[in-house]
Formats: structure tokens, C-alpha cells, sequence
């Protein structure tokens, strides 16, 4: 079989993307830490990865080993610091990619992050 980097770089990106959207955003919405997701914030979390690989058309994502180790994740994600710090965030970019194409789980975690994103787009 070929290998292309530019396939995998392509296929890395999309579940980067699908992670951002599913993890940093429920941890913003759920106070910051990324430990502090809880069960609820996984299925959310789920949901919203769900929704974003399927959009993207991710083979075989790996939301179920993600969902699983979203417990060990310890301390503040990307998007936290960046709200804290007064940054810009990648909201911008992620709304980019799926603005508009969601009726449920990512619409309402985008609605809410929008919120919090203070002018920082």
C-alpha cells in the first residue's frame, strides 16, 4: 500500500481538530481543568467528537480511547490558558471548520464558548 505523509499529516489534522473541539471546549465549560470534565462532560465530549468526525469523515477515530483518558488528563488545556491570559484562542479557526454544520452537541458547546471567548476572535 502507498504511504502519504500528506494523507497522514491530513488524517492527524482532522483528529486534532475533532479533539480540540470535543475536549478543550468541555473543560473550558466545566471550569478550566481538564480533570474536571466528570461524566457528564464525557458524554458531551463524546457527542461533539462524534459529530466532528463524522463531518470530517475521520476513519475509525479514536473517540472511545480519548473519552477513556480524558480522567488522567490533569491541568488547564490550551484554550483555558489562553481565555485566562487574555490570547486569542483557536476558536476562531475551530468555528471556521464547523460553524453552521451542527444542530446539536457542537452548535451548543460553540454558542456557549463564543460567550467566553471575550473579543479575543
Amino acid at each position: 500500500t502507498w504511504f502519504s505523509p500528506v494523507d497522514e499529516f491530513d488524517k492527524i489534522l482532522r483528529e486534532k481538530i475533532m479533539l480540540n473541539c470535543g475536549v478543550n471546549g468541555i473543560a473550558v465549560l466545566c471550569g478550566g481543568e481538564n480533570d474536571r470534565i466528570g461524566v457528564l462532560g464525557a458524554m458531551i465530549s463524546r457527542g461533539v467528537m462524534e459529530e466532528v468526525a463524522d463531518y470530517l469523515k475521520i476513519p475509525n477515530p479514536p473517540i472511545e480511547k480519548l473519552v477513556a483518558h480524558m480522567g488522567a488528563l490533569q491541568g488547564r488545556n490550551s484554550m483555558t490558558t489562553d481565555i485566562l491570559e487574555g490570547k486569542p484562542t483557536e476558536l476562531p479557526n475551530l468555528n471556521a471548520v464547523v460553524n453552521g454544520k451542527f444542530n446539536n452537541w457542537v452548535s451548543m458547546m460553540i454558542a456557549s464558548l463564543a460567550q467566553l471567548d471575550l473579543g479575543n476572535s
